[in-house]
């Protein structure tokens, strides 16, 4: 599901090269729509995956707890986010500052303190990487500071499973 046209596309064209090498794919329901408008609407899931959408979600504690709700038993809940408090949300903060426009101007970025906070109906597993900056000029000095892992994460990975 997706609000973007243009993100749904490039969601469905990765997933289709995808689908080409994997031998057990399960299939993939698409949906054009905001989730904030159809949360009642919604089936009951093995697994849900969100990558990068919910900074742009109002209240996202309250949507993740109605996407928790629609978990069978035993699936997981799996969103990505850019985290709040490092260089990475430093990055974005700057770029909305410098182009009121920007998709980035209407994000709220999250801390993995904050979303380990939330009551979404089990405890969240966090996972945490991007220990260096944006700006890093090399990818070997990238890769020597994430394995650092030091200061705050740049992307936070957190999983919600219903018992």
């Amino acid at each position: 599901m997706d609000i973007s046209g243009e993100m749904m596309a490039l969601a469905q064209k990765k997933i289709a090269a995808l689908q080409e090498t994997a031998t057990q794919a399960k299939p993939v329901r698409w949906r054009h729509a905001d989730i904030t408008e159809i949360l009642d609407q919604l089936e009951t899931y093995d697994g849900i995956f969100s990558m990068t959408a919910f900074e742009f979600v109002p209240e996202p504690e309250m949507v993740l707890q109605k996407l928790f709700n629609r978990l069978n038993p035993g699936g997981c809940l799996l969103i990505g986010l850019i985290a709040g408090e490092s260089a990475w949300s430093d990055y974005y903060e700057e770029a909305a500052r410098q182009k009121p426009t920007s998709v980035f101007a209407r994000a709220t970025l999250y801390t993995k303190t904050e979303i380990s906070s939330w009551p979404i109906g089990a405890p969240a597993q966090i996972g945490e990487c991007l220990f260096f900056p944006p700006t890093i000029p090399t990818a070997a000095e990238a890769l020597a500071l994430e394995e650092k892992k030091e200061g705050n994460p740049g992307f936070v990975v957190a999983r919600w499973c219903k018992g």
